[in-house]
């Protein structure tokens, strides 16, 4: 598979785990009930790569269900401006409904898809 890299960093503003020290919040920020384990650096995940960053490497929005008020309640468009044939979406998910949230993929010829993601620990855990 042939990939283009790019960079959605510049978004993100948790960290994958708290570190008090250096005034980073982790995603969840519940303490050890994190993403500490995940490598950071290209990773090849289900076979497509991807590049976690560090300090830094989440984009968590706000909930009413978790200690993430002070985050903001939509996430930024984020403009990728270039062609691509598939895109991949690294995301995890803490405090969620069946249904708690989607991608909008808004393309340069107006039309626009959103990706609903389903969370299968939620339901009977079947998808599809």
């Amino acid at each position: 598979m042939s990939s283009s890299r790019w960079t959605w960093h510049p978004y993100a503003n948790r960290g994958l785990k708290d570190d008090k020290a250096a005034g980073i919040v982790g995603w969840t920020n519940q303490g050890e009930n994190d993403m500490r384990a995940l490598p950071t650096g290209r990773q090849v995940l289900g076979g497509v790569p991807f590049q976690i960053a560090s300090p830094k490497a989440a984009v968590v929005l706000y909930s009413v269900s978790a200690n993430t008020r002070s985050c903001r309640r939509r996430s930024p468009a984020i403009k990728i401006g270039r062609r691509a044939d598939a895109l991949f979406f690294l995301h995890s998910l803490a405090w969620g409904s069946e249904k708690p949230f989607k991608y909008r993929v808004n393309y340069d010829d107006g039309s626009k898809e959103d990706v609903e993601i389903v969370n299968w620990a939620a339901g009977d855990g079947l998808v599809g």
